[in-house]
């Protein structure tokens, strides 16, 4: 990221301010009311289906706590989603990833990385037999024509996009 400074801090406070901006969890209490389990991990209740949201380390958390899963025993890296919504009467963790861009960079290449963390998340959660999915929310750089196979190649490997917004679709369905 060279815009305000080249990479480094400028690419995390542009980033975070992004994330704020697409808080799923904010999105989640304009709809439900959202209890906390233990630390990090929410439920919530909509159209009788029963939820779990959670990031980062309360995904391992959460493994850890409800099925004894441990994720550095079955995979050789950590992998700590922005955001997971877990459906629990469907059986799907839909994991959810916010990103975004202003110039060329490394972010780039990091929507490309679907196909492999879909793998990831699937060898993890084989035992639990739930269905896993991975969707991005992205800012409006990514509409350019130069990311057309990116989105394709999205699509192709069983993952999913949004622009600038929490579709309730993502939490909810």
């Amino acid at each position: 990221m060279v815009k305000n400074g080249k990479g480094g801090a400028n690419t995390n406070k542009n980033g975070l301010e992004y994330e704020s901006k697409v808080d799923i969890e904010k999105e989640i209490k304009k709809i439900s009311k959202m209890n906390k389990k233990y630390k990090d991990v929410y439920e919530y209740s909509i159209n009788n289906n029963n939820y779990i949201y959670t990031k980062k380390h309360g995904f391992n958390r959460y493994l850890e706590e409800e099925f004894n899963i441990i994720q550095k025993d079955i995979l050789s890296k950590q992998l700590l989603p922005d955001n997971l919504v877990i459906n629990l009467t469907k059986k799907e963790f839909r994991f959810i990833e916010v990103k975004y861009q202003n110039v060329s960079g490394s972010t780039d290449e990091k929507i490309q990385t679907c196909g492999f963390k879909l793998r990831q998340f699937n060898k993890l959660l084989k035992p639990l037999g739930f269905k896993v999915t991975y969707t991005y929310i992205l800012n409006e750089w990514f509409q350019k024509d130069r990311y057309k196979d990116d989105l394709e190649y999205i699509k192709e490997c069983g993952g999913d996009y949004y622009f600038n917004k929490c579709s309730k679709n993502i939490i909810c369905n």
